[in-house]
């Protein structure tokens, strides 16, 4: 049985619970030395929105926690400015780190060649790593911005500008980061597997170490991506005109390549439907009545049917098709 994270939970207590969600502090700039403060008190010092900030610290903290409804609207603007700040440290400093480790790792052994396929794997990984994170942000993360400000601009009573919208493709946004965790893998697959000879072992180690905590950090940005950004998306887009919600999701045949789904049943439009706003497979079940084998034999009916598995695609489909409406 895993703690649920709440507004009245001391968040001191929190972090030395799971130090993990220390880096996760940091990035949003709160500092430590925090007494007994709760995590409401800390968010109001720190204006930072305590549900935003506690849907974030439980999505890192277990693969077992699911948000049951959508953020409010200037969360996702949060979430933008938490990834982006995730994405300076590894280019300003993890990175870095690790590759120094590395470098001394070299410089410890005689020549190897397992060494040095470490390196210039763990080189490849950095640069693939790189491109991912410009992608998500000259695509993702700038299309979530465009879409507050013309939701701003709605609200003052304004006209947002027609200007065309960026398609957002989430395909190969997921390629990169699945290419981003093979090459980990290849990273640490040679060290533990295949190094040998004289060489220091602390380093070895600690570079594994490393490799193994930044790919499960990556995995909970992903995770901070499906189960609370695109839903916040979906919150802000239901705010906006018709007529704009055609500019700001225009996407063609190159962004995604889906079927066009008119044989999911209803059933199975129901479940895609609870899928794109995030819903686990449990509460699905009792959303709807039904038992969470049927509601997993209907997630494996719809991926077959679509031909896509991530929540991020099956998200995207969802918009594209309108069986996530202005009303969701």
């Amino acid at each position: 049985m895993y703690l649920v994270i709440t507004h009245e939970d001391k968040l001191a207590d929190v972090l030395l619970r799971d130090s993990r969600l220390i880096a996760v502090v940091d990035r949003l700039g709160v500092e430590l030395g925090l007494g007994e403060k709760s995590v409401r008190e800390v968010c109001a010092e720190c204006k930072i929105d305590v549900d935003f900030f506690v849907a974030l610290l439980n999505i890192v903290s277990t693969e077992r926690y699911y948000p049951t409804q959508p953020l409010q609207a200037l969360s996702a603007l949060q979430l933008v400015a938490y990834l982006r700040s995730t994405h300076k440290r590894y280019r300003c400093v993890q990175l870095g780190i690790i590759q120094a480790h590395i470098g001394r790792l070299v410089a410890s052994g005689a020549a190897s060649k397992h060494l040095q396929l470490v390196e210039q794997t763990f080189g490849e990984m950095s640069r693939e790593l790189l491109r991912y994170f410009s992608d998500l942000e000259e695509m993702l993360f700038t299309h979530v911005q465009r879409l507050y400000a013309y939701c701003v601009l709605q609200a003052s009573g304004q006209t947002p500008p027609d200007e065309p919208a960026t398609p957002v493709n989430f395909p190969a946004l997921q390629q990169r980061y699945l290419l981003v965790c093979a090459k980990l893998h290849d990273v640490n697959n040679l060290l533990v597997k295949y190094l040998t000879g004289a060489f220091d072992r602390a380093l070895r180690n600690a570079v594994i170490y490393q490799i193994s905590d930044m790919k499960a950090d990556l995995h909970s940005c992903l995770k901070v991506q499906e189960l609370l950004l695109l839903p916040a998306m979906i919150q802000l887009r239901s705010t906006l005109t018709n007529k704009k919600l055609e500019e700001v999701f225009r996407y063609n045949s190159q962004t995604i390549d889906l079927v066009d789904g008119k044989d999911l049943s209803e059933r199975e439009r129901e479940v895609l439907r609870s899928v794109a706003q995030g819903l686990s497979s449990n509460i699905i079940a009792k959303r709807l009545g039904i038992s969470v084998h049927t509601v997993q034999a209907h997630r494996k009916n719809i991926t077959a049917k679509l031909g896509v598995k991530s929540v991020s695609a099956l998200t995207t489909y969802a918009i594209m098709h309108g069986i996530i409406t202005s009303e969701n």
